[in-house]
């Protein structure tokens, strides 16, 4: 099976943004997160990381499922569905 190529030009639907600003707002979210539960000063140096940022808020996200009382499964179910048919 050949490796998956990731096209930031790709848009899925007309009037969408495409897989770059999909991931370019994403970046953004992680960094916006850094600063916000104090890992990082607005000033530091933002650096992504495969791993870690992307795995905090993602169960940053599941807290605050929980605490407006929403199916974070459900949630996680919709974005994978979301994300596979953009890609």
């Amino acid at each position: 099976m050949s490796k998956f190529k990731f096209d930031p030009d790709k848009v899925r639907e007309l009037n969408t943004p495409s897989n770059g600003s999909r991931a370019k707002a994403a970046a953004r979210a992680l960094n916006l997160h850094e600063i916000a539960i104090g890992d990082r000063k607005e000033e530091e140096t933002f650096h992504l990381s495969e791993h870690c940022q992307a795995t905090d808020l993602v169960a940053n996200l599941g807290h605050l499922c929980d605490r407006e009382g929403w199916d974070f499964e459900t949630v996680l179910r919709s974005a994978e569905a979301h994300w596979r048919h953009e890609r």
